[in-house]
């Protein structure tokens, strides 16, 4: 016997059974000389009860769970790809096989004599859900040894939601202006679906969209600082670029003066050096921004799997109680058998005894009787000397 052979033997069995096969389990491959064995089956946790219905599923209706699992492997390929239509295909495809499956699974614990709840119907659908996004709980689903609930929030066919981020420049900005306006509309997708918990999902061409609309130009502000005002076709740009720049990022303003490309600044500063002076403070606010969201990711990250570790040891909890409820329940029936057995024991003796009694009473009747019959034959046979006597006399 194997780890492997062990984990399916004791995920197949009833919660209550579970703890005393596997200390049998670990003490026979204990005395087998196999102790690695038996440390490995006694660190096998006891399943909760989300985890046994879901183990029950996967043993009862290998082929329905199967499927689901290949749909899972359909969805990470469209994500990976970033087919939005495929994904929002696939996700409904999804949510139709879980509940499905989460009400399959509820019946069959039914059936098993192990009705669940509402609340465990809902886990056994947030596990079956974290099964598709994540391959490790797929082949514990798919081998049937489950151990606790899983949730998954980070997968699904909702749009990312994406965070605005400052624009750069012009179509006239240098070459190191152009390589961070690059890298920062690149990796915006990347950081909106971080912070999010849900992957990115847009296509290339998508993306590629939405970053043209999001970059606004920054013109030279030559005329403002050396004339002090601006003209009214320079207040109209600015006016019409603000509000392009306000829908494309939800609502984030910044102030952007577009003038004549080709003016100089009155310290003869130039366009590009303006530009490549802006780039670097773009860059660094970009950095800020990600180690913000890098530490609220991490923080969020933290708290989820807190809340999953909380979340198993409730199971956990849950299924124990059940368990000892059960078992107490059990122990309760055997005690009122046994004193119904006491009972009609009871009743049987005092009956026994009443007739043993009986049966004393006949005994000394009828050795009673058998006294008077022998004095009766004793005094015959005397009478019959007598008379015998007599005859011979004469």
């Amino acid at each position: 016997m194997n780890l492997a052979e062990a984990a399916r033997d004791l995920y197949g069995r009833d919660p209550a059974e579970f703890v005393a096969a596997r200390t049998a389990m670990a003490n026979a491959a204990r005395h087998a000389g196999d102790k690695h064995l038996a440390a490995e089956i006694t660190r096998l946790r006891r399943p909760t009860v989300t985890a046994w219905t879901v183990n029950l599923l996967a043993r009862s209706a290998p082929e329905e769970v199967e499927a689901l699992l290949r749909l899972g492997s359909a969805l990470r390929t469209a994500q990976r790809e970033l087919s939005g239509e495929r994904l929002r295909t696939l996700g409904a495809q999804r949510q139709q096989a879980v509940t499905a499956l989460a009400k399959r699974a509820s019946e069959l614990a039914a059936e098993a004599g192990r009705p669940v709840s509402a609340t465990i119907q809902r886990e056994i659908g947030q596990t079956l859900s974290a099964a598709l996004a994540d391959p490790e709980v797929a082949n514990r689903i798919a081998e049937a040894t489950l151990a606790t609930a899983a949730t998954y929030e980070g997968f699904g066919p909702r749009e990312p939601a994406l965070t605005a981020v400052p624009a750069l420049a012009s179509d006239a900005v240098d070459d190191a202006e152009s390589v961070g306006a690059h890298r920062e509309f690149t990796n915006a997708p990347k950081a909106a679906a971080t912070a999010s918990g849900h992957p990115a999902k847009r296509s290339s061409e998508d993306a590629a969209a939405t970053d043209s609309e999001r970059i606004a130009t920054i013109g030279d502000d030559r005329a403002t600082h050396e004339t002090g005002h601006s003209t009214p076709a320079d207040t109209e740009s600015s006016t019409t670029t603000e509000a392009e720049r306000t829908g494309a990022t939800g609502g984030r303003r910044a102030a952007t003066i577009s003038t004549d490309r080709s003016a100089t600044m009155s310290d003869g500063s130039t366009e590009p050096e303006l530009a490549a002076t802006t780039a670097p403070k773009s860059a660094r606010e970009q950095a800020q921004r990600q180690t913000r969201e890098e530490a609220r990711r991490q923080t969020r990250e933290e708290a989820r799997r807190e809340l999953e570790r909380a979340r198993g040891a409730v199971e956990s909890a849950e299924g124990e109680a059940d368990s000892a409820r059960r078992d107490a329940e059990l122990a309760t029936r055997r005690l009122a058998e046994i004193d119904e057995r006491l009972t009609e024991l009871r009743a049987a003796l005092e009956h026994a005894e009443q007739q043993r009694q009986f049966a004393r009473s006949a005994e000394r009747d009828a050795r009673e009787q058998l006294r008077q019959a022998r004095r009766r034959v004793e005094r015959a046979e005397r009478r019959e000397r007598r008379a015998r006597e007599q005859v011979d006399g004469d």
